[in-house]
C-alpha cells in the first residue's frame, strides 16, 4: 500500500449490529469530509479500491455491506482506501443509522500541501524538510542535531557601516554601500547576535531608536572608520616605539558623536531618551566615540515626567567598555533635568563598567549610581602612548571630584554602593 493511502477502518469492528449478534447485512457506508454529514453528496470524498498493483480505482457511494458484514464492490470483498482524514456513517438495510464517527484517521502520512518553505512529500524515501533562504543575511543553519540559529550574525550583518552623507537605509550596510542612520543599523542587528557597527569618523548620529535597544548574551561594538588614525596614513607601523597601537585612543581621531534624543509619549506624558541596554551576559563596547547625553531636542516640558536619565543601562550580568570615549553631559540650570552617559536601573541592575583613556568633557555628572552595588574599573593612562599622541583622560579625577552621582557613603566616608579601583 502506498504511504499516502489510508486503510478505510472504523474505530469499532464493522461486523455486527451494536446491540445484537448480527451483521449489518445490506447496510450502506457513507464517507465524507471530517466533521460533516457524509449523507450529503457535497460532503463526500473519494473512496478508492486498491488492487494488487497498488492502482487506485475510484468507487461509487454508498458502499454495500454483505452478509458477513464486510464492505463489498460488485459483490467482492476488496481493500478500500482514502487519502485523507474522513467521517464515516453506516446505515442498516432500513436506512437507520448504526454508526457515525465524525473524524477518523490513522497511523499514516497524508499528502501534505505546503509552500516553498518545505520540500519532500513526507515519505521515508523523501521526508519533509525545511528550505532555507539563500539570502546572505539568513542566520539559520540545518545541522545534524537540529535547526541552528548562530551565535553571530552572517557576514553582511557582522559589520555594518553608517555614513550620514553618502549612506542610504535601503543599502546593504557595507563600506561601499553604507546605511544612513545608526537607528537602521541597530534595527537590523538581532538582539542576541554579536556584530560591529562602524560609524563614519567626524559625523553625528542620533540615538533616536525610541525604545531600549537590548544586547542579549552577545557583544555589540561601535567604532569609527574612514579616519587617518583608524585605517589611513596615520596608523603607525609596528616598531619598538609602537609595539601596540589602539586607534580609538588617538588624541586627534575625528571621533563620531552619538547624540541623545528625547522621545515623548503623549498618552502617558512620559519622556525618555533611547538607551543601549546589555543584559543576560551581553557586552557593549564603545571605541573612540563621543557620547553626547544632552538631548538634541527640547527636554523642558513641565507636563511630562522623565522615565530614564542616561544613554546606557544594563543588568548586573552585563558589561560595558568605554575605550577612548569622550562624554558630554548636562550642566543643570534651575529645574532642568540631568542626563548622564550611564545609570543604574530602579530594579537594582547595573552592568560592570570599564573606562580606558576616556574623558568627561563637560556637564555635572558622567554617570549616576543607585542603591545597587556597582563595579567600575578606570585606567586613564592605559594604553600607553607611542609615537601617536593619545587622548588625555580624566575619569579618575572626575570620579574623585564628584562627577559620579549618588555614591552612598558609610560613617567613615567609604562608598557603600561602589566597587572601584580608584579611592573616592
Amino acid at each position: 500500500m502506498s504511504q499516502t493511502n489510508v486503510p478505510l477502518t472504523l474505530p469499532v469492528q464493522l461486523v455486527t449490529m451494536p446491540r445484537q449478534f448480527d451483521t449489518v447485512f445490506n447496510g450502506k457506508i457513507y464517507v465524507g469530509q471530517p466533521d460533516t454529514n457524509p449523507l450529503a453528496d457535497e460532503n463526500r470524498i473519494t473512496v478508492y479500491q486498491e488492487d494488487e498493483s497498488q492502482t487506485l480505482i475510484p468507487i461509487a457511494q454508498p458502499i454495500d455491506i454483505n452478509a458477513g458484514g464486510y464492505p463489498v464492490v460488485g459483490g467482492q470483498v476488496v481493500k478500500l482506501v482514502v487519502t485523507q482524514d474522513y467521517s464515516i456513517l453506516v446505515n442498516d438495510r432500513f436506512g437507520a443509522q448504526v454508526y457515525y464517527f465524525s473524524h477518523c484517521s490513522g497511523p499514516y502520512v497524508l499528502n501534505v500541501a505546503h509552500d516553498q518553505t518545505l520540500h519532500g512529500d513526507g515519505t521515508p524515501a523523501n521526508p519533509l524538510g525545511v528550505e532555507l533562504s539563500k539570502d546572505a543575511g539568513n542566520l539559520l543553519e540545518i545541522r545534524s542535531d537540529g535547526l541552528y540559529y548562530g551565535v553571530s550574525a552572517s557576514d553582511d550583518l557582522l559589520n555594518l557601516y553608517v555614513n550620514t552623507d553618502t549612506g542610504d537605509d535601503t543599502n546593504i550596510g557595507s563600506r561601499e554601500k553604507p546605511l544612513k542612520t545608526l537607528r537602521e543599523a541597530l534595527k537590523r542587528t538581532p538582539s542576541n547576535k554579536s556584530n560591529t557597527i562602524h560609524l563614519k569618523a567626524g559625523q553625528t548620529f542620533l540615538l533616536d531608536i525610541g525604545t531600549d535597544l537590548f544586547i542579549v548574551g552577545c557583544t555589540r561594538v561601535i567604532t569609527p572608520y574612514d579616519d587617518p588614525y583608524v585605517d589611513g596614513d596615520k596608523v603607525p607601523v609596528p616598531s619598538p616605539a609602537d609595539p601596540a597601537y589602539y586607534p580609538w585612543a588617538a588624541r586627534d581621531l575625528a571621533r563620531p558623536t552619538i547624540k541623545a534624543q528625547i522621545n515623548y509619549n503623549d498618552m502617558t506624558h512620559v519622556f525618555t531618551i533611547g538607551t543601549l541596554w546589555p543584559k543576560e551576559g551581553g557586552k557593549l563596547e564603545l571605541q573612540g566615540i563621543i557620547l553626547d547625553a544632552v538631548p538634541v531636542n527640547d527636554d523642558q516640558q513641565p507636563t511630562y515626567v522623565a522615565f530614564n536619565e542616561a544613554m546606557v543601562y544594563g543588568d548586573s550580568t552585563a558589561g560595558v567598555n568605554f575605550f577612548g570615549c569622550i562624554f558630554v553631559t548636562k550642566t543643570k540650570v534651575g529645574n532642568q533635568y540631568e542626563w548622564g552617559v550611564f545609570s543604574g536601573y530602579s530594579d537594582g541592575g547595573i552592568p560592570s563598567i570599564n573606562f580606558s583613556r576616556c574623558k568627561h568633557l563637560s556637564g555635572d555628572y558622567y554617570g549616576m549610581l543607585l542603591n545597587c552595588p556597582t563595579k567600575i574599573f578606570v585606567t586613564d593612562d592605559w594604553p600607553a602612548a607611542g609615537t601617536v599622541p593619545y587622548l588625555e583622560a580624566n575619569i579618575i579625577p572626575a570620579t574623585i571630584n564628584g562627577k559620579l552621582a549618588n555614591i552612598i557613603r558609610g560613617p567613615g566616608g567609604e562608598p557603600r554602593n561602589l566597587v572601584c579601583n580608584v579611592v573616592v
